[in-house]
């Protein structure tokens, strides 16, 4: 049975200096606890206070927060994600800002989101399976701007929330650029280690918590969390988009189509996109994925989905599978992200599966 949360959430934010002192010197005993505990901060860490507007404490140029009793994060914070997230696809408001890949259709650039979409990009890859597709992240230029436009905005520290580091190289471009505001802006980089709606749900949440006013740590460990409680596979029908690719071997490749065999393709613990299991028959491998996510799930709460490439060719036969064999019904399809779509072609159909406490983003994937 799927079991999406129901718990709501409020923004809400933990608050500073001003706050305290507003609110709590009505209170001697407290006042005095203050004051004597910021006097033994300056004195033995021979700090100085700061005018900066978060009212950290500066210890020789660096920053070292000042925790109050029950006191939240309070600074402008944000978080980004690649558009390999599929966030762009789930309609509900959030607050993560896309940083778009570029596609590359017969040597035209496309930005993705702006000039191209899935099911563009699907069909397009239906009707001339010989089309030249490649995908590259977002360039050093691209990310520096952001970076700078974001330090002008005011934001002091920033989550991203990147594609896999073993899939692509934008965890390393943005890992490699973040040094350049040191100093300025706390900028943090992630590796989901998983792709589309997977890594988009770790940037939901992540986006939630930051609202939530919660530490970085706490995000972190929270994220850490959900991605060990999930997996993600598919499988193809058509094995020549990603032996072209290079992500199946030609030799597996050609071995795979004489025989009929459909791997399904899996996302293992580091981030790796693999084919793990050989089955004859795409109906074998939907029925085979199916009982794994089962089996995955025991007696957990859990979330199932689906991620299709818009073309619809075998999501009505997991659809009947789950409400016959299963009694599953309404299993939400996400459409996958343009940069997958390119490596694998459109020809095929995913499943994914949280369980354990899952992400709030399943609310709202229909």
């Amino acid at each position: 049975m799927v079991f999406p949360p129901t718990g709501r959430f409020r923004a809400s934010r933990k608050p500073n200096l001003a706050y305290f002192l507003d609110h709590h010197q009505k209170n001697t005993h407290q006042a005095f606890t203050f004051w004597v505990n910021l006097f033994k901060i300056i004195t033995y860490r021979q700090t100085i206070l700061t005018p900066h507007k978060n009212k950290n404490i500066v210890a020789f140029g660096t920053a070292i927060p000042l925790f109050l009793p029950s006191s939240k994060v309070f600074m402008k914070r944000i978080v980004l994600s690649t558009s390999s997230s599929s966030l762009n696809y789930i309609n509900t408001p959030h607050a993560v800002r896309l940083v778009p890949f570029h596609v590359i259709i017969n040597g035209k650039d496309h930005l993705d989101i702006r000039d191209i979409d899935t099911a563009r990009l699907s069909k397009m890859l239906y009707d001339n399976p010989n089309l030249s597709v490649t995908t590259s992240p977002p360039t050093a230029d691209e990310i520096n701007a952001l970076f700078d436009e974001l330090y002008a905005e005011g934001y002091e520290e920033v989550l991203v929330c990147t594609i896999s580091s073993a899939i692509s190289k934008s965890h390393e471009i943005f890992n490699t650029l973040k040094t350049k505001f040191v100093g300025k802006m706390n900028i943090y980089v992630y590796d989901t280690k998983t792709l589309n709606i997977d890594e988009g749900a770790l940037a939901f949440e992540a986006d939630l918590m930051i609202q939530e006013g919660k530490s970085m740590l706490d995000i972190i460990n929270r994220l850490d969390e959900l991605r060990k409680n999930s997996l993600f596979m598919f499988t193809l029908s058509d094995l020549n988009f990603i032996v072209r690719n290079k992500k199946l071997s030609a030799p597996a490749g050609f071995i795979a189509n004489l025989f009929g065999i459909k791997p399904i393709m899996w996302v293992d613990d580091i981030g790796r996109v693999i084919p793990r299991d050989k089955i004859r028959k795409i109906e074998r491998s939907i029925n085979y994925m199916a009982e794994t996510a089962i089996a995955h799930i025991g007696n957990k709460d859990a979330f199932i989905y689906m991620v299709d490439t818009s073309m619809g060719f075998y999501t009505d036969s997991f659809q009947e599978l789950f409400v016959n064999g299963y009694g599953l019904r309404n299993v939400p399809v996400i459409p996958v992200s343009t940069v997958s779509l390119a490596n694998h072609g459109p020809t095929g159909v995913g499943l994914g599966v949280y369980y354990g406490k899952v992400p709030r983003i399943v609310k709202y994937l229909k």
